[in-house]
């Protein structure tokens, strides 16, 4: 059952918009694609003083979320058309992720070398890859609880939802970081029992990397897409 739960906490951060028109797109003129800073051009975090926060935005929108992907997990009539379900929780997830940034800090450094078109086409093989993995696996949601403990302001506009899912003898902590674009906070990592997504990735493209080129990353995820697209038919 954790296991099953952790697919679907990983899950919910990694939503891409196809068109790349979600929010972070939106607001280029406040930061443009090009634009990194050096968080994110390292991919590591840094370290600053929190400000505890009560009920806000962020972590109002990431409840609802959540809440509306586990109505549509196990809504009656979805359960019935399971296409109509994968698209409904595609919705979901693509609404509430941003794209550029988990690309610009998986990649680190490397992001500033690339050109816009590898960029977008990094983002949006990453995308299809991350929901295509977890999408038949979030389908088994066994009613777990997620409790939402702590949030915090760690600076400007990024913030930390702390919460613990419950499920069974299972409880483990899942802390969503999220970022402010225009209003709309959209999720950049998830650390699961402490061990974080983008972390995890950038290790693995950054070993890739040392080996071969860009392009081959980006053939390798393809490829490893293609494999888990024909496993879900």
């Amino acid at each position: 059952m954790k296991k099953i739960f952790i697919a679907l906490c990983i899950s919910v951060l990694v939503a891409f918009s196809s068109s790349f028109a979600s929010a972070e797109d939106r607001t280029t003129k406040q930061e443009p694609e090009g634009s990194i800073s050096t968080e994110e051009e390292t991919g590591e975090e840094q370290t600053e003083e929190s400000i505890p926060t009560t009920d806000s935005i962020g972590k109002q929108q990431l409840e609802g979320s959540i809440t509306s992907l586990i109505t549509a997990l196990t809504d009656k009539e979805l359960v019935k058309d399971q296409v109509a379900k994968r698209e409904k929780i595609k919705e979901i997830l693509n609404a509430r992720f941003s794209a550029t940034e988990m690309a610009k800090r998986t990649l680190g450094r490397k992001w500033k070398k690339i050109s816009p078109e590898q960029r977008e086409e990094f983002a949006s093989t990453l995308r299809r890859l991350i929901i295509s993995s977890y999408i038949g696996k979030i389908e088994d949601y066994k009613d777990e609880e997620v409790i939402y403990r702590n949030e915090k302001l760690v600076k400007d506009r990024y913030m930390e939802i702390e919460t613990t899912v419950v499920g069974g003898k299972d409880n483990f902590s899942v802390n969503y970081k999220i970022k402010d674009f225009g209003g709309n906070w959209l999720i950049y990592d998830i650390y699961i029992e402490g061990i974080s997504l983008i972390n995890n990735y950038r290790s693995q493209f950054q070993s890739f990397l040392k080996k071969k080129s860009f392009s081959e990353l980006i053939s390798h995820l393809k490829e490893t897409l293609q494999e888990v697209e024909d496993k879900n038919v």
